[in-house]
Formats: C-alpha cells, sequence, structure tokens
C-alpha cells in the first residue's frame, strides 16, 4: 500500500483548523510496533501542523506449514 509522499505540498494546510499525521506505511502490521509513536504524533498535532510518522515495513515472515 501507498502513501501520497506530496501530499504536504499539495494541500495549504496553515489555515485549517484540522491537523495532518501521516503515517507511511498504513498497513496495521507494520503499524502496530510503533503504534506508540503514533499516538505521540497525534497528541502531538496542532490546528494547521503537518506530521509525518516513518513507518518502517516489518520483515517477510517465511511461509510456515503447520
Amino acid at each position: 500500500m501507498l502513501t501520497d509522499k506530496n501530499f504536504r505540498y499539495q494541500k495549504n494546510l496553515k489555515n485549517r483548523r484540522i491537523a495532518t499525521v501521516l503515517l507511511t506505511n498504513p498497513t496495521w502490521r507494520d503499524v502496530l510496533p510503533d503504534v506508540d509513536r503514533v499516538i505521540t504524533g497525534i497528541k502531538a498535532a496542532t490546528p494547521g501542523s503537518f506530521t509525518e510518522i516513518e513507518i518502517p515495513p516489518l520483515p517477510k515472515q517465511p511461509f510456515t506449514r503447520t
């Protein structure tokens, strides 16, 4: 899944009443280990602000048959 890497440059957020927090990787499996950083970013957000949180992808797990 991809995110819009140019979002911050396409939108004028300065005079908005909303804050934007963009996750570079929205896949829940990858976000879960960094959920504390996401919560911190959301709590620090103020109207008109833009925060990008880098979420690295987790390594692929090898397929194992059970």
